[in-house]
């Protein structure tokens, strides 16, 4: 943390409607891990959450990414490697983007 920083004015949730709160985690092996993720959506209300090596497949995916408040997409892998997902607070608008498929890129989406 920077020396300047003043503690009374780190925030960690959005000022106002207009910002998105946007987190990313490498959680390794989300199965192991699901209930600091659990933990984490409702202290600090994330409006997007990127994760990376899942290491689940498709059958434990509504398992382990079903959080209230909140939908996903995912493209798991299996149990030994890989695999992504992202969590998106319900309300939020939208579109799953399969236009890099061609690519095998991971999942993408944009707001429009």
């Amino acid at each position: 943390m920077n020396k300047n920083t003043n503690k009374s004015t780190l925030r960690t949730k959005p000022l106002n409607k207009t910002r998105l709160g946007i987190t990313h985690w490498n959680c390794i092996h989300l199965p192991s891990r699901v209930h600091l993720l659990a933990n984490f959506l409702a202290q600090k209300c994330s409006d997007i959450v990127l994760l990376n090596e899942l290491k689940i497949d498709l059958s434990e995916a509504n398992i382990y990414l079903d959080f209230h408040c909140y939908q996903f997409i995912t493209k798991p892998r299996n149990k030994y490697g890989g695999g992504e997902a992202i969590i998106i607070k319900e309300g939020i608008e939208y579109i799953q983007d399969f236009s890099y498929e061609e690519f095998n890129s991971e999942n993408k989406l944009r707001k429009e």
